[in-house]
């Protein structure tokens, strides 16, 4: 018979909508213009892959996101 572990291991699945990281990426972009067409730059699909594979965070990417707004 095997010891209980002291730590259990999970993943934790977090569902981000379109809107969220569009809030949270382009939002601090100068070429961002909100229309009903939803245009995807380049830099806004390498985060959504890197959100995907869980590189990054939402969270990381809005705290970048509000430095890039601060330095201008």
């Amino acid at each position: 018979m095997h010891p209980a572990p002291d730590f259990l291991f999970f993943r934790v699945v977090v569902m981000v909508s379109k809107k969220e990281l569009v809030d949270a990426v382009c939002i601090v972009c100068d070429f961002y213009k909100e229309t009903e067409e939803q245009l995807e730059c380049g830099a806004y699909r390498i985060i959504r892959v890197l959100l995907e594979r869980e590189k990054i965070t939402l969270e990381d990417i809005r705290l970048a996101g509000k430095e890039v707004s601060e330095t201008g």
